[in-house]
């Protein structure tokens, strides 16, 4: 398994292009979920893309079944890649 930050997401419909990341098959490439890690609230009157919060960094644990993941703001998010749960920290 590896995961990756997921790009163009208002291009799939997801509604934001940062905060995503999606879980990929490491044999087939296939892609088996997609997780919002946090929201980004759009201002329609402005530039949609000056707004995006980006995703700088993923690390797995490996002490434990968790995926770090921190953004452009300094901002940091655990998920559990049991339950895909997401706690800030």
């Amino acid at each position: 398994m590896r995961y990756e930050v997921l790009r163009g997401g208002r291009g799939r419909g997801l509604g934001q292009n940062g905060g995503l990341v999606a879980a990929i098959r490491e044999d087939t490439g296939e892609e088996l979920w997609v997780l919002k890690v946090y929201g980004i609230s759009y201002d329609d009157d402005l530039e949609a893309d000056k707004q995006d919060i980006l995703i700088t960094d993923l690390a797995v644990s490996r002490w434990s079944n968790k995926l770090t993941v921190r953004n452009e703001r300094g901002e940091r998010y655990d998920v559990d890649l049991n339950t895909l749960e997401v706690a800030r920290k």
